[in-house]
Order: C-alpha cells, then structure tokens, then sequence
C-alpha cells in the first residue's frame, strides 16, 4: 500500500490546492512529510527491479496474448498500448521501467522535495503511482481485488469439465428440443485446464453448441451431440460431434472470428464436414493449449 500517497501526502494535498493548477514553480514542503518523499526512492527502485527483471520479461512471451481481443477487452487499450512500450523497451534498455521518465521524477522527488515538487509534478507522481498500482502491482487482499493485469493472468488457467457443464446448462435450451447430450473425457479425473481466460472458454464452446441449433435439418428430429475430451501430444482437443447438421465445406463466420481469438492462445479451431466415423454429420475440433 506504500505507493499511494498516502495520509503524509494530504498535507502536500492542502498546499497543492492553494496555488493555481498550471503552477509550475516548486514550492516549500512542510518539514513533517520530508522523510517520507525521500523513502520513495527507496520503495519504487525495488518495485523497478520487480518489474523490469520478473514481470516485463515474462510478458514479452505474452505479447499476442495481450494484443488480442480478449487482452485488451480485460486490461483496456490504454494499459495494453503502455505494457507493449514497456516490453519493446526491453530491446533498447535492459531496465526501462527504472530507465523511465517516472523513475527519474521519484528520484528527483526523493533526493530534494524542495525542488521538485511542483504542481505538475505532484500530479504526474499520483498519476503513474494510481496507473503502476491499479493495473500491475497491486495483490490480493482481504476484501481487496488484485490489479486488472493480475486479475486477467489468473483468469487462466480454467478448468474444462467444469466450464463445460456451466455452458451447457446455461444454453441447452436453446439446443434442439429432442436432443441427446453425451459428454466424455479420458482423464479419470476430469482434471484438465486449458491456457486461455474464463470468459473466451466459455463463449467458444457456447458459439459450437448454439451452431447445432442453427444447422440441423429438422428442430424437431432427434439430435445426438457428443462432446469429447481427450489429449493429445501435449494439446487438449475438445471435439463437439452432432448427427443432424447441413454440411458445409467451411466454418462460418462465428467459428471463424472464434478462431482468430483462441490463436492467441495457441489454440485454434478446426471443423470438419462429413466425418468419416460412420455417426456424426458434422465436427469442430477446439484444439486447446494444456494450462499449468
């Protein structure tokens, strides 16, 4: 929590508001909150060493995951644009978090509050300090949620039996009517996880099943929909099987914007018109990277 400003700043809070908001000139600090603007320094380098050694690295090999749809619908444009600055800064500067404009102000603050804390600068601190502490480095806590990068990391990886029950309880009335739902998985425990958010999970395999509805000859007819699980060679292949659909040569679009999401995730979607199992009239293969 020591990088909000915190009950010492609400004194530079009252000066602050006693000049005009485009004052430029420093002003005189009172003496009581000088030792805690020279602690800054001392917090935010550890907090660089945090970020520019262990976390930007390990984004860079996320760096389609966070240009994606399902990236920037979680983290927002702005903070997506402002991580992939801050990994295609790792090419130039091997620290650029601590290399930063922001990191030279929180030194500048540290060394001499005096000096440096002007109008414009006090507010540039909070701004960076609220962006760093909201969207990155905050943690869980009692009753407190992580920051929205936390929050969008923890979201994979999901377990998939589970978001396969949840979805098909959710949309099984707009299934066909005399449908049969038959679900197997080869793992004893039903324990597979798949890299890839919550919310993308469940809206692919809701897009496969609601396709059933749209494509079958007869609404009324008896439709059996076999959903099964199975790895293989390291991928979770989750094959979603129907008798009763119109053949087409081709996924529409649905499945094919679905595609261009999970592709982010080293997934990909894959159907097949007239599968040659001697049941089925049409597939779609969810192939799925396997989550840790």
């Amino acid at each position: 929590m020591w990088m909000q400003p915190g009950p010492d700043a609400e004194i530079i809070e009252q000066q602050l508001s006693e000049i005009g908001q485009d004052a430029l000139s420093p002003i005189e600090v009172d003496a009581s909150v000088i030792p805690w603007l020279k602690s800054i320094k001392v917090y935010w380098d550890t907090c660089c060493q945090f970020l520019d050694y262990t976390v930007l690295p390990r984004l860079a090999h996320l760096r389609n995951v966070l240009l994606s749809r399902d990236g920037r619908d979680a983290l927002g444009h702005d903070t997506v644009e402002q991580l992939i600055y801050l990994i295609d800064k790792l090419a130039e500067f091997k620290a650029p978090v601590t290399e930063s404009e922001f990191s030279q102000l929180v030194r500048r603050i540290s060394e001499d509050p005096n000096q440096i804390l002007s109008q414009g600068n006090w507010e540039k601190y909070r701004r960076n300090v609220h962006w760093y502490r909201e969207q990155i480095l905050r943690p869980k806590g009692n009753g407190i949620e992580p920051s929205t990068l936390i929050q969008f990391l923890m979201a994979a990886p999901v377990p998939l039996n589970t978001m396969i029950d949840t979805v098909y309880k959710e949309v099984q009335r707009q299934l066909p009517k005399n449908h049969n739902f038959i679900k197997t998985i080869d793992s004893d425990d039903f324990g597979y996880k798949v890299f890839c958010p919550k919310k993308l999970l469940h809206d692919a395999i809701k897009e496969v099943l609601v396709n059933i509805d749209r494509h079958v000859f007869d609404k009324e007819a008896p439709v059996k929909i076999w959903i099964t699980v199975k790895k293989v060679e390291g991928k979770i292949f989750l094959t979603t099987r129907n008798d009763h659909s119109h053949i087409k040569e081709k996924g529409g679009s649905g499945l094919l914007r679905l595609d261009r999401r999970l592709r982010a995730f080293g997934g990909l979607v894959k159907p097949e018109p007239r599968p040659n199992d001697g049941e089925s009239t049409y597939r779609v293969d969810l192939i799925l990277v396997e989550g840790e």
